[in-house]
């Protein structure tokens, strides 16, 4: 009984090791990796009219993300997300959307290639004791 289970133990976990790099397996034209778009600055500004601090973020989005979605080889889109870790709680989901709407021409940064801003509200508690950026 043993020598029959032995074999097929390791059969079952050779099967199982091989699935999941199948199950991987990209759509033609879809890259395994893609440059990350970057933070290049940030600037704490405040609003003309109450005051409210927000952050502008300058973010350069890299040619080859702008390319896959050019040619978006799957009928797919390129999406962006973007995670805050707020006091080392971890990170967490603040926003995203689709990187047309990051990349609007009149967010792009003058003299810059590939390089738009990104203005970013904090959450607003009431009381701005607290700050939740």
């Amino acid at each position: 009984m043993k020598k029959k289970f032995l074999p097929f133990l390791l059969t079952l976990a050779l099967l199982l090791a091989i699935l999941p790099i199948s199950a991987l397996a990209l759509p033609e034209g879809v890259p395994t990796s893609i440059e990350a778009p970057k933070i290049v600055s940030i600037v704490v500004k405040n609003t003309e009219d109450t005051g409210q601090p927000y952050l502008v973020l300058e973010i350069f989005v890299p040619q080859s993300v702008i390319d896959l979605d050019a040619s978006r080889p799957t009928d797919g889109m390129v999406l962006i997300d973007y995670y805050a870790n707020i006091d080392n709680q971890g990170f967490e989901k603040a926003d995203g959307g689709y990187l047309e709407t990051l990349m609007d021409p009149e967010a792009a940064v003058p003299g810059k290639t590939n390089t738009f801003y990104l203005h970013y509200y904090p959450d607003d508690e009431g009381t701005f004791e607290e700050v939740l950026i």
